[in-house]
């Protein structure tokens, strides 16, 4: 992901004096440096709330990160905002409440396949045929892989790495929600083709 450029601490001039609301119209209105102030403004209490949330410094940073750029991303669909604080403060935990299900259902898979894996008695015969199967199945994905677009592997990519839906995967990559329905579809079905 590209770093976010209005992210940035040093930022300072007139814009001190603005008030949110004024920073909040004038970032709507496309001046990167009203996000980056914004930024400042609202980072330690974006930061405490994060962890209240979740306890997970690195979860908090990165859902900062993410709702900032969120927010350049889709400025002009934002409309004007009651209250800055409250916005910010509701996208936030929207943003960490789905990483948060994201990882416990990431968890819960492991640890079913964990528990599926470890149940079951193998000898060492077993283990080498397992193996084998497992080097297979890998090298016959990855040249299945290969014949997708890099569309359709991004999009992919969002999907089963990122857990995210069309239309946060449209958000993301700039495209339509039925664009990326159509890249998903597509590239699975490729993928079943190829290693059928």
């Amino acid at each position: 992901m590209q770093e976010a450029r209005y992210i940035q601490s040093s930022y300072i001039d007139s814009r001190d004096e603005c008030s949110r609301e004024e920073l909040w119209e004038a970032f709507r209105g496309g001046d990167e440096k009203a996000l980056s102030e914004l930024f400042v403004r609202y980072y330690a209490k974006l930061y405490r709330y994060g962890m209240k949330l979740l306890s997970d410094e690195e979860a908090a940073k990165d859902g900062i990160q993410q709702l900032f750029l969120k927010l350049w991303n889709n400025r002009a669909d934002i409309g004007r905002a009651e209250s800055v604080t409250f916005y910010l403060l509701k996208s936030l935990r929207r943003i960490l409440f789905r990483k948060k299900k994201q990882l416990k259902s990431r968890r819960r898979r492991n640890k079913e396949y964990m528990q599926n894996f470890i149940s079951l008695p193998r000898t060492i015969e077993d283990e080498i045929v397992v193996a084998e199967r497992k080097v297979e199945q890998k090298e016959r994905l990855e040249k299945a892989y290969k014949v997708l677009t890099d569309k359709q592997k991004e999009a992919l990519f969002l999907r089963l790495q990122h857990g995210l839906r069309n239309k946060e995967i449209a958000d993301v990559m700039a495209l339509s929600h039925q664009r990326v329905r159509n890249l998903i579809y597509e590239a699975t079905k490729r993928l079943k083709s190829h290693l059928s």
